[in-house]
Formats: C-alpha cells, structure tokens, sequence
C-alpha cells in the first residue's frame, strides 16, 4: 500500500491513483517561500519574483490534483505519528 504524501511545491503524477492515501501538504505563502529559500539556499528577497512565479506554476499542476485531504503545516510538519492516526481513523493498515 503506498501513501503519497505531497507538498505544494511538487508537481504531481499518476501516482495519485495508485495511492491509497493522498495527502497534500500545503502551508501559508510566507511559510512555504521562506522553506523554499531555506532549503535551495538562496535569498528569498533577491528571488521573490522567480519563487513566486515556481509557486503559482505548482498551484496550477496541483489544482484539480485528487487526494484525500489537504495538511496545513504552517505552524508544524506532519509526523509520521500523525500519519498513522489518520491511517487507523480510516481502517488503513
């Protein structure tokens, strides 16, 4: 069994369908740009137009995306602990 677990920077595939549980992992802009910076080690101020436009072109691919519900992490990121809550609430082992 395979649970997709996906991102708003991420572009999606047909791994979706084959998926038993999607969860799209999704956050405020500020959040997402600063992670985004973080992780490629640029200047998010320097880039703000080119992260921008990466994100706008990712919401299209990922708008009429199907998955099971979408995770807000702003405030945190979803555990592994989380991820088997949700598992057992939907009978999912």
């Amino acid at each position: 069994n395979l649970i997709v677990l996906n991102h708003a920077l991420l572009p999606l595939t047909d791994v979706w369908n084959k998926s038993i549980l999607s969860i799209m992992l999704t956050g405020e802009k500020s959040v997402l740009i600063n992670r985004f910076a973080l992780r490629e080690k640029i200047n998010s101020k320097e880039y703000e137009k080119d992260i921008y436009r990466h994100m706008k072109l990712y919401d299209i691919l990922n708008k009429d995306t199907n998955k099971d519900f979408v995770y807000d992490t702003s405030n945190d990121f979803m555990s592994i602990n989380k991820i088997k809550d949700i598992c057992m609430e939907r009978g999912i082992r």
